[in-house]
Formats: structure tokens, sequence, C-alpha cells
């Protein structure tokens, strides 16, 4: 592990499948954001064989990482443009004895992600994109940070037109973001050959706006969409639901 590992990082244990993920207290760790998206493509990943999903904006891996453990069958690509933060999912990839043929990480800019692959070669795109626009104001002074929460590199129309592209007929996206932007993703997505199918409203607590929407859009497939009961992190201060606490602990998995 030392020629893996090396401070100021640590090994964390994921609850899913007990992997090991390498975190960094200089740089973006993952968020409950990923662990929720990854529950929320559960039924997806679950239903094909061996689909080929491709990850935009991995940061720290943990998304490839725990939908591993969900289907080993399935074959991974990862796309991060930050060299520090590429470098570091590969090696939590190495660290439990996964095999690039099955999680490959990728040091490239998503943006490009049309020139890596061959149009319609995944069955499955995830993205958790930055959450705040440049006009923002909010640009972190270290350049990790701001490429993970700010729309340096990636803004939803990157993440949208690089899925039209690459999805086979019928795959999906699947989405984490902000609902004070969903009227303008859900124009994009249309624009693009994308329908959104799959709609769930996350909230801090039952009383509270939502704070989160997940969403599954497929290519050129119109259709109904399901709008899901929303998702209730916390039944009270630091104490999670029942169910999001099933979801951090893997249960559904």
């Amino acid at each position: 592990m030392d020629s893996i590992v090396s401070l100021p990082e640590r090994v964390e244990t994921l609850n899913w499948g007990g992997l090991k993920i390498i975190q960094n207290a200089t740089a973006p760790c993952f968020c409950l954001d990923a662990v929720l998206l990854a529950d929320f493509a559960l039924p997806v990943i679950k239903q094909q064989a061996s689909p080929y999903v491709l990850d935009l904006g991995t940061g720290t891996g943990i998304l490839p990482l725990l939908l591993y453990t969900v289907n080993q069958k399935a074959k991974f690509w990862a796309v991060e443009i930050m060299e520090q933060m590429a470098d570091m999912a590969q090696r939590s990839v190495a660290l439990n004895g996964i095999g690039e043929d099955q999680v490959k990480v990728i040091h490239a800019d998503l943006r490009d992600s049309d020139q890596l692959f061959k149009p319609r070669s995944f069955d499955l795109v995830t993205a958790n994109p930055p959450y705040f626009a440049l006009k923002d104001g909010r640009l972190s002074e270290n350049p990790l940070f701001a490429a993970a929460r700010s729309e340096l590199y990636c803004k939803p129309e990157d993440v949208i037109r690089q899925s039209s592209v690459l999805l086979k007929e019928n795959g999906s996206l699947l989405l984490c973001y902000k609902p004070q932007r969903l009227n303008n993703l859900l124009i994009l997505l249309q624009e693009h050959g994308l329908y959104p199918i799959r709609l769930r409203m996350v909230h801090s607590m039952i009383d509270n706006d939502a704070v989160l929407f997940l969403l599954q859009a497929q290519k050129k497939k119109q259709g109904s969409l399901t709008v899901m009961p929303p998702l209730i992190i916390y039944r009270e201060v630091g104490i999670y639901t029942q169910e999001m606490q099933k979801i951090h602990e893997g249960e559904y998995v």
C-alpha cells in the first residue's frame, strides 16, 4: 500500500462492497451526491448483463467503484481532466485489485470524449457536473476544488452533447444536479435527442425545498416521465432517514 498511497492521502473503506478509495485532504473528496447517483443507477445497471459505462468527470473515481460492486461484468471508463485526480482514481482502482480491462481511468477533457471513443459505444453515461456557474463568483483558489465545483471545464451542455453522441440507441444518461437548473437542463436534453424518463427530487429534510435532483434520460425514446417519491436525507439534524441509512450502507446493492 505504501507504493500506492502517500501523505496527505488516506484510504477509506466504502460501505458498498468493502472496496477501498484514496482520499486527499488537499483535494476534493467524494460527497453524498455520488452515493445518491450510484443508488439511482442501480436498476439501470442491474438489468443489463455486461453494460459499457462511461463516467464523465470522475474525480476520485467513486462512481465506477460503487457501480462495480453492483455489476462486475460491466466495463467502466472514467474521464477526468485534472491529472492529480485521475492519478488518484486510477490508484484506487489498482488498490482494489481491479484490472484496467474493467475500470479504466483516462486523464482527458470530457469535452473531447467524442474523440476518445466511437459514437454509440456506451449503454450508460453517468455525471455529477460542477454546480456553480462562473458568474456565481465562487471560484476556489485551489485549482482542484475550482474544477470540481465551478464550470471551468464542464457545463451541463458539455455532458449532454457528449452523451448524445456516445450513447447507444436507448442508452441512458444519469445525472445529479441542482433543481434551480432543471428547466434549462430539460431543454438541453430535448435539443440533443435525450428524453427524461425518471426523476427524483432530493430534500435534506422533509419540510425543506429540494437541494438536488436525480434524472435518467434516454436516447431517442420519447415516453412518459416517472416522478419518483422524494428522497429525504435526514429525519432530524444529523440523523439519516431509514431509506438514506440503507443507501449509505449499501443495503440495496
